[in-house]
């Protein structure tokens, strides 16, 4: 009998693509199939950090382990699974106590003796990649912000920078016409649950 394995894969921001679980799911299929593995499941979150445990993929894989469902995960690294030790640890553990182990397609592997201590400095690693990203997110925001230019995010009326054919904010016209819509109605005595209820119902 094969031993059985589960694959998950995610991304974390916008600018990394949706081809990017296909990619993962691919790499992990080929190191499953040299490792003699069966897949009997698939999990993926898509544009969330591994920073959150609230992450649906992730969620319904941990349900499935503690289901026996399977005896090892394989990821790309470990990165796609933790990138907080506050989750890490009771996590990783649980997983053990279960007899669940962890295969990346990058050489880890938690069946072999020794990988408790590597396994923790790897996540350590990624934990401090992310604190890391995040500043460097935080910092170039601040410098657009105080250079006048757009930090991104997407305003109901408006067409983003990025998206748009000259590269500036632009009002989206049809957009625009709920936009003053809403004015009036606000002018006109309507509360904002009102609005926003009138305008749920009609799609």
């Amino acid at each position: 009998m094969s031993t059985r394995a589960a694959i998950y894969a995610r991304f974390s921001t916008d600018k990394q693509k949706d081809a990017s679980i296909e990619d993962q799911f691919r790499e992990c299929d080929r190191v499953a199939k040299s490792a003699g593995l069966e897949v009997v499941a698939r999990f993926e979150d898509r544009g969330i950090s591994g920073g959150t445990a609230t992450r649906p993929g992730y969620q319904a894989l941990l349900s499935a382990a503690r289901a026996h469902q399977f005896e090892i995960i394989v990821t790309e690294d470990i990165s796609r699974l933790w990138r907080n030790r506050a989750e890490f640890g009771p996590r990783s553990a649980e997983l053990e106590d279960l007899g669940i182990h962890w295969v990346s397609c990058v050489g880890q592997d938690t069946r072999r003796d020794g990988w408790g201590l590597v396994v923790q400095i790897l996540q350590a690693m990624g934990e401090h990649a992310r604190r890391e990203a995040s500043y460097r997110t935080r910092r170039g925001l601040n410098g657009r912000a105080l250079a006048g230019h757009s930090t991104g995010g997407r305003a109901f009326g408006y067409v983003a920078a990025t998206d748009s054919g000259t590269g500036q904010i632009e009002i989206d016209e049809m957009a625009a016409a709920v936009v003053r819509r809403i004015f009036e109605m606000y002018g006109n005595g309507h509360s904002p649950r009102a609005i926003a209820a009138q305008l749920n119902a009609e799609g």
